[in-house]
């Protein structure tokens, strides 16, 4: 005796209701996954200039003066500091209209790029543009890698206001620009209470 199954597959209107379904739990789904992301990015970027503003001060316990020679060695001059110190990574944009010299440096008259240097030559490896510091002082490394922000981008630090050439004492930072990967933080601010960041940029303030 032969017994015969039916086999049904699904029918066209069938299929739609479940295409319907999937799609609805994605648009729901999706947003949520993306705030996920999203949060967890900006948690890494607060978490980073954290802890590099924290390697920043190990550094000056060490070797009683900031990351901020060229060429260790030497007294400390207005040639002889570097303005800037950037982590790996892409340059962040600035708000339209504005270039770098004139955001930040109009006093300093440009970046010549002999004063700008790299975060990781002082806090994960001894080797500033020229010369290290004392190898008897220097107890690093006091961050094991320096990477992008969370977004490609590289956290910098105005470092040319660690010196005492600019007397109106303005503010220092860590600084990531943020989701929008644009410097949006006015970095000439004064040291006061009131200081604020700029737009979506991640900061901390060393002094």
């Amino acid at each position: 005796m032969t017994i015969l199954h039916c086999r049904r597959g699904f029918t066209l209107i069938e299929m739609i209701v479940v295409i319907a379904v999937i799609a609805v739990l994605a648009s729901i789904i999706t947003p949520i996954i993306a705030k996920y992301l999203e949060d967890s990015k900006l948690s890494r970027a607060v978490s980073d200039v954290k802890m590099i503003s924290a390697a920043i001060g190990d550094f000056y316990k060490d070797n009683a003066r900031w990351p901020i020679f060229i060429d260790p060695t030497m007294p400390l001059t207005e040639s002889n500091n570097l303005l800037l110190l950037l982590g790996v990574g892409r340059d962040a944009a600035v708000v339209p209209g504005e270039t770098l010299d004139t955001k930040f440096w109009n006093e300093v008259g440009g970046w010549p790029a002999q004063r700008i240097d790299r975060l990781e030559d002082h806090l994960v490896y001894n080797e500033p543009p020229t010369h290290q510091y004392n190898s008897l002082k220097w107890k690093g490394p006091y961050l094991s890698k320096i990477t992008a922000d969370p977004w490609g981008n590289h956290y910098s630090v105005n470092t040319a206001y660690l010196t005492n050439f600019y007397p109106e004492g303005e503010v220092v930072w860590v600084i990531s620009a943020g989701k929008n990967e644009t410097w949006e933080t006015d970095f000439r601010q004064l040291n006061s209470s009131s200081t604020t960041v700029g737009g979506d940029d991640v900061s901390f303030r060393i002094k």
